[in-house]
């Protein structure tokens, strides 16, 4: 196993801030292009609006998925010359406080929130209020967190794999530090 190479803590602390931006503008800007292309290309809904869509919830985790690999591969190059295992390590870190962020604004958003900033933190938002009692709603929702858990660990494996190709660069390339 490789040593650490960080040893300047400001370092690593940049690397963090950065890929925890980057992946949450990535989410935002993916999300919003995504829901813009199926919004052109997709016929108009035809089932009750209290139904799930999962083609939204599909581009939503997607989104997220694909951003943080970005935040992922900025952690690491911004770390410039570290071991696998520090990147890999604080691209998590990254992703993590990236979570609590997204989830911390969604639970604002649900209590306070329009319905367009509620859909767009949480596709699953509206099978959880009060409104939606019926156990079809229940299980779309219970289904619905099963998949969030399948994507947000797609999330992590794509940070720590986006801070490691940004580490595995021919050594020609990489900065001089």
């Amino acid at each position: 196993m490789a040593t650490s190479v960080i040893r300047d803590t400001n370092t690593a602390r940049f690397a963090i801030l950065a890929g925890v931006i980057v992946a949450l503008i990535s989410q935002i800007v993916l999300t919003l292009l995504f829901t813009g292309i199926a919004g052109l290309a997709l016929p108009p809904a035809t089932v009750a609006p209290n139904t799930f869509n999962w083609s939204i919830f599909m581009l939503w985790a997607l989104a997220g998925v694909i951003a943080s690999g970005f935040g992922g591969y900025i952690t690491g190059w911004v770390l410039g010359r570290a071991s696998d295992w520090d990147a890999g390590m604080l691209a998590f870190i990254g992703w993590a406080i990236a979570i609590l962020l997204v989830t911390f604004f969604g639970a604002i958003a649900a209590n306070s929130g329009s319905n367009l900033l509620r859909a767009f933190v949480s596709p699953a938002y509206g099978y959880w209020s009060a409104d939606a009692a019926t156990a079809a709603a229940r299980r779309a929702a219970s289904i619905a967190s099963l998949a969030s858990v399948i994507a947000l660990t797609l999330g992590a494996a794509a940070a720590i794999a986006g801070s490691i190709a940004a580490t595995d660069e021919p050594a020609g390339k990489r900065r001089k530090r």
